[in-house]
């Protein structure tokens, strides 16, 4: 199972992360977590990823990113082709790409956002 995660600069919770990735890990195997890498949450799914031999695909935010965050979420969901988005913030920039992904019928996962 693919996922994709936006979790928000300051968001540093161990604990939702894990919680969140452990249990969908065990019910079906994730073969691969992209992130933004964001600070904070970043580092903690490169962590969870490693600890359970998971691939993870980072993709590191630019100036353009900032510019154009409907653009790149379009990027990611089409590079990506994940099963589920996961949600960790409310933002504008990650409602969009929740809005994106069910649009195109992608399982979506908001956690910790509210």
């Amino acid at each position: 199972m693919k996922i994709l995660i936006f979790g928000g600069s300051n968001s540093h919770n161990v604990y939702l992360v894990y919680k969140t990735l452990t249990p969908l890990h065990r019910s079906k195997p994730i073969t691969s977590v992209a992130h933004t890498n964001e600070s904070g949450i970043g580092r903690i799914i490169a962590k969870w990823a490693k600890q359970h031999g998971v691939e993870e695909i980072v993709y590191t935010p630019s100036w353009y990113d900032q510019k154009e965050p409907v653009l790149r979420n379009a990027m990611l969901l089409a590079f990506e082709s994940p099963d589920v988005v996961i949600a960790m913030s409310d933002d504008l920039a990650t409602r969009n790409l929740v809005a994106m992904a069910r649009k195109n019928h992608i399982k979506t996962l908001e956690v910790g956002s509210k």
